[in-house]
């Protein structure tokens, strides 16, 4: 496979993620999974765009046409790079030389995989921390004993620490999703953080209270959410690293 070949099958793979997301905005009945695929479609984009510009700037330099269906895409969402004063077309833009497109390739899978694994570390720590909070809250009622409150807030501690450091990273990110905001009274950005932030809010709140029937049920949630955006982080990083090993594929095998 040529690099331009690998360059059109990312593209391809890409837009049929942005379908399968398309379809589930259009028959999910959860809003946060809706808000969830509208972003996962609005990261997708932008990936295609990074691996569009590439595309036409190889097939420039090897003066090779675009292929029918990547103009297709180009025209159905990025029609300013048909445009000859588009950055991708004008004279004054500086060309990679096609020997060095897979290396930019692969900074930017680089950045994606980083983030990714850095999530996925993050979360995995905050479901670990959240186990003894919710195996406390589980059995102390069939062991009868009375809840304590301090107890209950010893262990959150813990799990807050880890739930800072997901929140601090998650407003941090470039790649993955857009910055977790909440400045404005409203909840945006990282798509995992807009469903947590709210429950480990209310969480606290309640053990405050030392309401452990309903504390449970939070973490609980709070813990399902986490492993949900677990799972999708690995899937993520399994995707990258195989667009890794298909452009060093297409690097030993030249052009």
């Amino acid at each position: 496979m040529s690099y331009k070949q690998f360059l059109e099958t990312q593209i391809h793979q890409l837009y049929s993620f942005i379908c399968e997301h398309q379809r589930i905005i259009q028959t999910t009945s959860r809003p946060e999974e809706k808000a969830s695929s509208e972003r996962a479609i609005e990261v997708n984009w932008e990936r295609i765009r990074r691996y569009l510009c590439e595309y036409v700037r190889l097939c420039r330099s090897l003066k090779a046409p675009l292929s029918e269906d990547m103009l297709e895409i180009i025209a159905a969402r990025f029609s300013e790079m048909l445009n000859d004063n588009s950055p991708a077309y004008a004279s004054d833009t500086v060309i990679t030389p096609p020997s060095l497109l897979p290396v930019k390739a692969l900074e930017n899978l680089w950045n994606f995989l980083y983030e990714w694994k850095e999530l996925h570390n993050l979360l995995q720590e905050v479901i670990t921390s959240l186990s003894p909070l919710v195996g406390a809250l589980e059995f102390a009622p069939d062991e009868g004993q009375v809840w304590r409150i301090d107890l209950g807030l010893r262990l959150w501690r813990q799990v807050r620490i880890q739930l800072r450091k997901l929140e601090s990273f998650s407003r941090d990110t470039k790649h993955i999703g857009d910055p977790f905001d909440d400045t404005e009274g409203t909840l945006k950005g990282a798509a995992w953080m807009v469903e947590i932030a709210p429950l480990q809010n209310e969480l606290e709140e309640v053990l405050h209270r030392g309401d452990f029937a309903y504390a449970y049920n939070l973490a609980t949630e709070l813990s399902d959410i986490c492993l949900t955006y677990l799972y999708k982080a690995d899937k993520h990083l399994r995707d990258t690293i195989e667009e890794i090993y298909s452009i060093l594929g297409s690097i030993l095998r030249g052009y």
